[in-house]
């Protein structure tokens, strides 16, 4: 299964990296699991579509985000694409022109970002240099 980085996957659904990281480390701590320290958390394509659902039913029906992933992984789990909602209501998310867009969106971020480098820089003399000094 395809796992993004979190900058990634910030870039896919448009909003900002932080703002993803704090949706995920609060509100979705069940679906993903911690990051270590000084390296960014890993976030599957499935968890991606979660959290991209329940950031439009906050946009659009002012749900909040918790309520809204559960809602997501409801929907997801469902067939048809509806599950009932209070008593008399039914609700219906077509969650395929989503996925593909989420599909299209990774593509086209993924061929543009490159990963920070991490770490020391690299010697900028060749080997047989290093370490010879003129004293």
């Amino acid at each position: 299964m395809q796992k993004l980085t979190t900058s990634t996957a910030a870039a896919t659904l448009g909003v900002d990296s932080k703002a993803l990281d704090n949706i995920l480390s609060r509100e979705a701590s069940h679906l993903v699991p911690r990051g270590a320290r000084g390296k960014s958390r890993r976030i599957s394509v499935h968890v991606l579509e979660l959290v991209a659902v329940a950031l439009v039913l906050k946009r659009d029906l002012g749900i909040p985000i918790v309520r809204g992933l559960d809602l997501a992984t409801k929907l997801g789990e469902s067939v048809s694409g509806e599950i009932p909602f209070g008593r008399y209501g039914t609700l219906r998310f077509n969650i395929h022109p989503l996925r593909s867009a989420i599909q299209q969106s990774i593509a086209d971020i993924v061929e543009q970002t490159v990963p920070p480098l991490r770490g020391r820089p690299p010697y900028l003399l060749p080997k047989t240099e290093r370490g010879t000094s003129e004293l």
